[in-house]
């Protein structure tokens, strides 16, 4: 790129280049200041998630290195780090590195244009400064999260530095061959903190070949070996590392074992990845950055700034392809294409301004143009700073201090503490003692929560002290003491104030229980129930009493010492209880049981909810079958149903009840909808066959069962064709003959009832709730013996349909048989239309009836009036079923 070759243009009006070079050290050291003090406001301990991971690998470098997954040089900046600043204030390595990365970003966007003809040192200089102000303006946030201790900064100053030296190579009128050696030194560096970096060597490569045939003096063949050499030197600690933990130096640890060649690479989420991008581009700026990033292509373009074009855009660009393929959206990846973008940016609008000015024909006032733009860019990004909010709850080097001495005081040193996430990484790192979650070690069988316990148990057969914290927090979710409970009896032993230590964030805003966790001991566990009232139902979960570990012959449970039942199997137990004043329970058996037994009634004809998650915190595994247990758990672990399964029932029903299942499945796919056809055959009582277009949103399966089962029966299972479900669980709803009902739909009342043809719960107007009715909706009443007639009353939500939508043509039919039109009494009310027909009383089974509602569908988006592409028949709002003397 000779300045030879360039375009002529006019010679710029002489700056005031005392006044620029004071902006620039002024303006410098102003936005450097700025960010160390704001970084300093929001300086928050981080000690878990990556920042855990590369602490933890520091602590140990020379056995890490070995064995670690994550690339060490990272961590031996932290390990240096560490022994300068210490364990607490280690938290803050990053500001640093992040201040330098703007500096460099200033450097290298002023070598960059002062490649073309026009702009001074000055100028040039003002250039960057611009850039660098953009770079905080455009999202502050993500500055503050590079704070803490992340890679990325490390890698972005190495390519920075890497870009640097590349500039000054080409920019040397006698090409000094060791910067370009000392570019690829820093570019391998990159690479051996965060491997994706070295795919920065494409656009340098092209940079410095358009740069040499252009008019670039140096030669090609010394320049090529240069350059390799010192990438090479500056690979080799992730090659080393590679070749010790892997036995090969082309795929990174990482990536091995998770079996990909890329970590987290999921060309799938392309599209909504990029999507995501757009938008969060587009909203953080309110589309100047974009519009800035495009004026700035523009104008080198039309300058012919290579530099510019293929190192900067290239870069930017590349880097964006590659993190939408990314298994999710996320901003502080990205941030490597802005920092490479925000130097074009910055170049537009300094352009543009002097484009503006030449048209005005006020050339000369460039220098001071530039020197507001440069004020006005710096004053931006002041406000953004000043704008971010500090975390209202910090925690401190002195809140991690007091919770070491605290936690310490309970559990002896080399203890292992079992604690949700995030909360078992500020203890592993803080304290004495090992801490995890117990639920991620079930990777990677997700079948059963039995490695876990095997794990655990080992510990305590080493006489390895064992401890797991409970949050008390409202709301949360301990998935690990859902685990324990089933094997092990906890004793609580201290309790810790999550405010006190400023953890609500991790631990919520209530307490931590800790608790010493123990085998079972006992044979008899005791609980005292109170009264009971007729026709109750006993769920009681036993944990796992039978496993290999810990033969056993018998397990009953007594009734104010006399049998209830026997417990044949795992998990939840269900018996009928009497009614009784006083009722106290004992469980018995020949082998050690748990001591906190925490059953449940369920009072009169309540609903029984079988979950079948892995990590449920009413653990059904014992109703499922075989077939359905030995597959792998998908997200969220809930089970997977292909082919053939059962479901167990529990033999609580009596003859005169029916009962109604919903069974809640969903597809294992994203993004598809499927049709499933699904077949069940129930005891003593016709397979039934339901057919219904699976998404990722749960559908519940209606199933009607009969009653009267003395013994466990089950439900069997067929997934007719090829495809899988996740199954979540099976709520069963017995029913009681009646001779009234009212069922407000989109309610959790009208589950008991809906058998076909309903669409999810929705609200009117945010308000009433309902549901949609497709062409042909079916409803379930279990009707006491009646003489007399009924009416059937519907509410729903008049919707005007299109003009050239078809009429609604509203038709009921009961057990099958259409009611008569001149039965039909039609009322306007605030909330929509009532319907009233007379169902005469020889159309009235004693048992089970069926109430079919058809109507001639119409679909919005076909009729242009939305999006929403259902066969859509009336918004249903209430359901009656009433003898007629009853009927107001």
């Amino acid at each position: 790129m000779n300045p030879s070759a360039q375009t002529e243009r006019p010679a710029s009006p002489a700056p005031n280049a005392k006044g620029m070079w004071s902006l620039l050290i002024a303006g410098s050291l102003f936005l450097t200041a700025l960010f160390i003090w704001t970084a300093w406001q929001h300086f928050s301990i981080r000690s878990f998630s990556d920042p855990y991971n590369y602490l933890m690998v520091a602590r140990d470098l020379v056995n890490e290195f070995r064995s670690s997954r994550w690339p060490a040089a990272y961590p031996a900046y932290l390990w240096l780090a560490l022994r300068v600043v210490g364990p607490y204030h280690v938290f803050l390595a990053n500001v640093p590195l992040v201040a330098l990365l703007l500096g460099l970003t200033g450097t290298v966007t002023a070598l960059a244009v002062r490649r073309e003809p026009g702009p001074r040192v000055a100028e040039a200089g003002l250039i960057g400064l611009g850039a660098v102000s953009l770079l905080i303006v455009f999202d502050p946030d993500v500055l503050m999260i590079l704070a803490d201790p992340y890679r990325d900064p490390l890698s972005h100053v190495f390519l920075s530095c890497a870009a640097l030296f590349l500039l000054l190579f080409l920019g040397t009128p006698e090409a000094r061959m060791r910067w370009i050696g000392v570019s690829g030194l820093m570019l391998g560096l990159a690479a051996s903190v965060r491997e994706p970096a070295i795919l920065f060597a494409g656009p340098m490569v092209l940079t410095a070949l358009m740069v040499r045939r252009h008019g670039g003096r140096f030669p090609l063949r010394p320049a090529a070996l240069w350059f390799a050499a010192g990438t090479a030197i500056g690979l080799l600690p992730i090659l080393a590392q590679m070749y010790l933990a892997t036995g090969q130096v082309l795929v990174p640890p990482q990536a091995v074992q998770e079996e990909t060649l890329f970590p987290g690479f999921v060309p799938a989420r392309a599209g909504t990845n990029m999507r995501r991008a757009l938008t969060y581009y587009a909203l953080q700026s309110k589309w100047m950055a974009p519009a800035a990033f495009l004026t700035g292509i523009g104008f080198a373009l039309a300058r012919r700034n290579r530099l510019l074009l293929l190192l900067f855009a290239t870069t930017a660009l590349l880097y964006a392809v590659l993190y939408t393929h990314y298994r999710m959206f996320v901003p502080r990846y990205f941030f490597i294409t802005t920092l490479w973008a925000a130097p074009i940016a910055a170049y537009g609008l300094y352009h543009a301004a002097d484009s503006i000015l030449r048209l005005a024909r006020r050339s000369r006032w460039r220098p001071v143009a530039w020197t507001g733009l440069t004020c006005l860019l710096m004053a931006w990004a002041g406000m953004r700073m000043l704008e971010l909010e500090a975390p209202a709850i910090r925690f401190l080097p002195e809140h991690a201090r007091t919770f070491k001495k605290d936690i310490e005081e309970h559990v002896p040193p080399g203890a292992f503490v079992v604690s949700p996430r995030n909360l078992c990484e500020v203890i592993g790192y803080f304290t004495h003692a090992d801490s995890w979650r117990a639920w991620a070690m079930l990777y990677p069988d997700f079948r059963s929560d039995a490695p876990v316990y095997e794990r655990f148990r080992s510990m305590l057969d080493e006489n390895r002290p064992l401890y797991l914290m409970e949050l008390d927090s409202p709301g949360a979710s301990n998935p690990d003491m859902i685990i324990f409970r089933r094997y092990f009896d906890l004793e609580p032993i201290a309790t810790f104030d999550s405010a006190r230590y400023n953890l609500q964030p991790i631990a919520g805003p209530g307490s931590m229980t800790l608790h010493h966790v123990r085998p079972w001991t006992s044979n008899t566990a005791y609980v005292a129930l109170g009264p009971v009232s007729a026709d109750s139902t006993l769920q009681w979960d036993v944990g796992r009493l039978w496993r290999d570990d810990m033969p056993r012959t018998f397990a009953r449970v007594y009734l104010n010492n006399e049998p209830l039942g026997e417990v044949r199997h795992n998990d939840i137990q269900y018996f009928r209880l009497p009614e009784t004043e006083d009722a106290h329970l004992e469980l018995r058996s020949d082998a050690p049981v748990p001591q906190s037994p925490s059953p449940a009634v369920l009072a009169g004809h309540q609903p029984i909810h079988l979950d079948f998650g892995l990590l449920s915190a009413s653990s059904h595994d014992a109703f499922l079958s075989d077939s359905i247990l030995e597959e792998p758990v998908h997200r969220g672990y809930v089970r997977i149903w292909g082919g053939e399964g059962r479901i167990r029932l529990p033999p609580l029903w009596t003859p005169e009840m029916r009962v109604m299942g919903r069974l809640a499945v969903r597809a294992t796919r994203a993004d598809e909808i499927i049709p499933v056809s699904l077949e069940f055959h129930l005891p003593d009582a016709p397979a039934q066959t339901v057919t219904f277009h699976a998404s990722r949103r749960f559908d519940l399966i209606p199933i009607l069962l009969p009653g009267g089962f003395k013994e466990e029966q089950h439900i069997g299972m067929r997934i007719i064709g090829e495809e899988t479900l996740e199954l979540n669980f099976l709520t069963l709803f017995p029913h009681v003959p009646a001779r009234a009902f009212h069922i407000d739909i989109g309610t959790e009342e009208d589950d008991p009832h809906l058998l076909e043809g309903f669409y999810h719960r929705e609200r009117h107007h945010r308000q009433i709730p309902v549901r949609w009715t497709s062409e042909r909706a079916s409803l379930f009443f279990h009707v006491d013996q009646v003489d007399i007639d009924m009416i059937v009353t519907l509410g729903y939500v008049d919707i005007p349909r299109p003009a050239d939508a078809p009429p609604p043509n509203l038709q009921l039919h009961f057990n099958g048989t259409e009611l008569d039109p001149a039965t039909y009494d039609y009322d306007t009310t605030k909330r929509g239309v009532r319907l009233k027909a007379v169902v005469p009383h020889e159309q009235v089974r004693h048992g089970e009836n069926r109430l079919d509602i058809v109507v001639e569908p119409w679909s919005p988006l076909a009729y242009g009036v939305s999006r929403d592409s259902r066969q859509l028949g009336i918004m249903l709002d209430t359901v009656k079923l009433q003898c007629l003397r009853l009927t107001p």
